[in-house]
């Protein structure tokens, strides 16, 4: 992922939107972007995931009955989460 589309992308992203600039850019630095088929899972004992926050740039993932689109942020502390389309997500390590 290019650095500047990153940091465009995560400044749309709650709660992150809020980071300083620098701290925004380290953050962009270490993230990465993985793909999901549907169906996939992504956070629990088969997901490849696991520990990551998600910032999800493309499709829907479901995590504990909860749906997350697009710009949204699916929180490290999930248990379980499964890519409910075709999912790009932007994955932000600890």
């Amino acid at each position: 992922m290019i650095l500047e589309d990153a940091v465009a992308f995560l400044r749309k992203v709650q709660p992150l939107a809020q980071l300083e600039p620098e701290r925004l850019h380290a953050l962009a630095r270490r993230a990465s972007l993985d793909f999901y088929p549907k169906g996939t899972p992504v956070v629990g004992p088969d997901g490849a995931g696991q520990g990551f926050a998600h910032a999800v740039r493309k499709g829907a993932l479901e995590a504990d009955g909860l749906r997350f689109g697009p710009g949204e942020l699916l929180g490290a502390h999930a248990t379980r989460a499964v890519a409910a389309r075709d999912t790009v997500s932007c994955l932000l390590p600890p």
